[in-house]
C-alpha cells in the first residue's frame, strides 16, 4: 500500500503544467523547426497534461494553435519584447505589428505587457496595436 501511495504522489507532482524557460540557440521551434534564437520573440504553449511546445515567434505560435485546436491548453505565453526572457500571458499581452520592427518569421509582430509601451513604440516607429482577440482575427485564426 505504501508503494502505491508513493507512486500516486510522484504521479501527481511530476505533472508540471507551468511554462519552461526557452534554451535559446538550442531549442527548436515546433512549428517551423528553426532554432529559437531571439529572446525578444520566443513563445510557448503548455497543455493541460504538461506538454510544452516552444516557438520562435508569435506567428508560429498562432499557426500551430490553428492546426491543433483539439489540444487542451493550460498556458499560452509570449515574451515581453521590452523584457527579453520574460513570459507574459498571451491573452493579456498587447501586440504591435510594425514594418519597422522585424520578427523572426517576417510578421513584424511583437508582444508587450502594457498598452502605454506599445503606444510609445507606435509614436516612435509606427504600426498598429492589437489585443489577442484582434490578433487572432488578423491572422485568421479561429481558436480559443
Amino acid at each position: 500500500m505504501t508503494k502505491l501511495y508513493l507512486l500516486l504522489l510522484i504521479a501527481i507532482f511530476s505533472c508540471n503544467t507551468e511554462p519552461q524557460a526557452i534554451d535559446y540557440n538550442v531549442d527548436d521551434c515546433v512549428y517551423c523547426k528553426m532554432k529559437i534564437s531571439d529572446p525578444k520573440f520566443g513563445t510557448e504553449v503548455v497543455t493541460d497534461k504538461g506538454k510544452v511546445y516552444k516557438f520562435d515567434s508569435i506567428e508560429c505560435l498562432l499557426e500551430w494553435i490553428k492546426g491543433n485546436r483539439e489540444v487542451p491548453l493550460n498556458h499560452i505565453v509570449v515574451t515581453d519584447y521590452q523584457n527579453p526572457h520574460s513570459f507574459i500571458n498571451a491573452n493579456t499581452a498587447v501586440y504591435l505589428i510594425s514594418e519597422k520592427q522585424a520578427s523572426p518569421m517576417g510578421g513584424n509582430l511583437s508582444a508587450y505587457a502594457e498598452n502605454s509601451v506599445v503606444q510609445k513604440r507606435i509614436n516612435e516607429i509606427g504600426g498598429q496595436m492589437y489585443d489577442f482577440e484582434q490578433l487572432k482575427k488578423w491572422f485568421n485564426t479561429d481558436m480559443r
